[in-house]
């Protein structure tokens, strides 16, 4: 995983991105697997997402959200 992934991972989990200017990121792991973050602010989560390409569009593979008090979600 490139260390973007990795520092997106980071930030997703103890909410290090608070600085950030964008609400959404996406980074290209390889030519079928997209890494996603959003951070949601009224709600307070965070969210990080795998997606895989397959040959009907783009699949959701794993999610991990976080809020600030707690985690409510894990893989599926």
């Amino acid at each position: 995983m490139p260390m973007l992934a990795l520092l997106l991972l980071y930030a997703a989990v103890l909410g290090g991105d608070e600085t950030l200017p964008v609400a959404h990121v996406q980074v290209r792991l390889g030519q079928d697997s997209v890494l996603c973050w959003e951070r949601n602010t009224t709600q307070r989560t965070r969210t990080l997402g795998l997606w895989r390409q397959t040959d009907g569009g783009w699949q959701l593979q794993h999610r991990l959200r976080v809020s600030s008090a707690r985690m409510l979600s894990s893989s599926q």
